[in-house]
Formats: structure tokens, C-alpha cells, sequence
């Protein structure tokens, strides 16, 4: 299973900073914890940055089971 790291409001909504799934591609994995997580999840999504592996992702980009995804919402402050 891949690993979903989640920073900032996204581990406040979801309540943790790390999840699990099942998934072949980022957009599925990105689903998969949208629809458990619900509405505040995916209002924030489109304002995110993802990264694969370390390096920036797209929504088709494949994912294996070793693979670590890392959601970064806006980041705010002065």
C-alpha cells in the first residue's frame, strides 16, 4: 500500500498525518481519502501540491505499493 503524508489543515481534517491505500494512479489514491475524509478535504484539494517520490506529481502518474505521496496545502503566515 502507498503511503499519503498529509501537512497542515489536510491532517487536521483527515486526523493524521499518514494514510495507506490502495491505488494505481495519485488521482485514485487523492479519491480514496477524499471520500472518507469528506467535503473540507476536497474543497482544499485544488489549492494543493503534490508530490511523488519526491518529485512534483500529476494526477496519472502511477503508484506502486513503496511509493510515498505528500499532499501540501497552501501555506499561510507572515
Amino acid at each position: 500500500m502507498a503511503v499519503v503524508k498529509l501537512f497542515a489543515q489536510l491532517r487536521e481534517i483527515v486526523g493524521r498525518g499518514e494514510v495507506r491505500v490502495e491505488a494505481s494512479t495519485v488521482d485514485q489514491a487523492v479519491s480514496e481519502i477524499a471520500a472518507q475524509a469528506g467535503e473540507s478535504f476536497k474543497a482544499l484539494m485544488p489549492h494543493c501540491r503534490i508530490w511523488l517520490d519526491g518529485e512534483p506529481a500529476s494526477g496519472s502518474d502511477q503508484v506502486t505499493a513503496e511509493s510515498e505521496i505528500a499532499i501540501l496545502p497552501p501555506v499561510s503566515g507572515g
